[in-house]
């Protein structure tokens, strides 16, 4: 590139500079896409991973459901079947 006044010098050294820039300014943009792709499949894993733990979380609260019941009901049985016969002995003893 010649323009014949004598600022070959410089417009190679402004050129030169500006490719320089340039490569610097694509390097820096290739870390900030690889940046966010990381940021954008870890959110894509996190979100996946979501979705597994509420499935499990659904799948143990329905074997929960399924399978609850009172603890210990055979031991506490005379308990309650005392009160419920003492209950209805009272109510069968009262004249109408």
């Amino acid at each position: 590139m010649s323009v014949g006044n004598g600022h070959d010098g410089e417009l190679r050294i402004i050129r030169e500079f500006w490719l320089q820039l340039r490569a610097i300014d694509q390097r820096r943009l290739a870390r900030e896409r690889a940046a966010i792709a990381n940021d954008v499949d870890l959110e894509r894993i996190l979100q996946q991973q979501r979705h597994a733990g509420a499935g499990r979380d659904r799948e143990q609260q329905r074997r929960v459901e399924k399978r609850a019941r009172t603890h210990h009901v055979l031991q506490k049985r005379p308990l309650v079947v005392a009160a419920l016969e003492r209950a209805l002995r009272c109510i069968a003893n009262k004249p109408l």
